[in-house]
């Protein structure tokens, strides 16, 4: 009778010790999401600061490049004032217009300089677009990465070959040459090429293949799989 009620406390204590490890198993998760999102953010904060000041430098440049415009008119029509005065000593008269010469091509210069730095300006705020718009596509890949994560805990993790026709990365379909691989953290099907970092797990420190995103989950010290190129665009 002893020996029946310790087993049937050894089974309760067994029970409570599963609980736990799913209850710390989905806080790790849930932290995880939470480290991504906080990424996310602080990237875009960054850009938009890089978009206002950029802004800023070009509204200054453009205008003053309207400044010298309007000199350079000026001194244009001082030039034919001076083609007038035909009374002045022929000495003074070719003086002042080599004054006016070497002043026009100072301020000739000045604008090239300006409208150079406008059309660089320019281009960098076109830059900026493009990395905006891959900040888009960042954060809606992201959002499906964690949906999916999230999705997780209410089903089995592991996918079946049957069940899969393409890689879950760069959705190429497989083949006899493109085979199926499983990440070994999250289950998912992938082809090699999307599946090309591995991290040490168990008792033994076993390598594991696992997917880009699971690879920044579990490696902490590692930049972000999105640092280097945009992901993916989501379905």
């Amino acid at each position: 009778t002893e020996l029946h009620q310790v087993k049937r406390e050894c089974k309760v204590h067994q029970g409570s010790v599963e609980n736990l490890q799913l209850t710390v198993t989905t806080h790790q998760e849930t932290i995880s999401d939470l480290k991504v999102l906080a990424v996310l953010e602080g990237m875009l904060v960054v850009l938009e600061g890089v978009l206002d000041v950029s802004g800023g430098v070009l509204a200054v440049l453009e205008g003053m490049l309207v400044v010298l415009e309007g000199v350079l008119a000026m001194l244009e029509g001082i030039l034919v004032m001076l083609e007038g005065v035909l009374v002045m000593p022929e000495g003074v008269l070719v003086m002042l217009e080599g004054m006016l010469v070497v002043l026009q091509k100072h301020l000739e210069d000045t604008v090239a300089e300006l409208r150079s730095r406008v059309a660089s300006l320019q281009q960098e705020l076109d830059n900026s677009e493009a990395v905006q718009k891959d900040f888009v596509r960042l954060s809606q890949s992201l959002q499906v990465q964690l949906e999916r994560i999230r999705d997780t805990d209410m089903e089995v993790r592991w996918q079946h070959d049957e069940d899969i026709d393409e890689c879950q990365g760069c959705h190429t379909s497989f083949s006899v040459a493109r085979r199926k691989q499983h990440c070994r953290h999250c289950g998912r099907i992938f082809c090699v090429s999307c599946l090309s970092h591995t991290v040490l797990s168990g008792p033994h420190q076993r390598p594991s293949r696992v997917c880009d995103v699971c690879h920044t989950l579990l490696v902490r010290d590692t930049a972000p799989y999105f640092s280097t190129e945009p992901p993916h665009t989501p379905d």
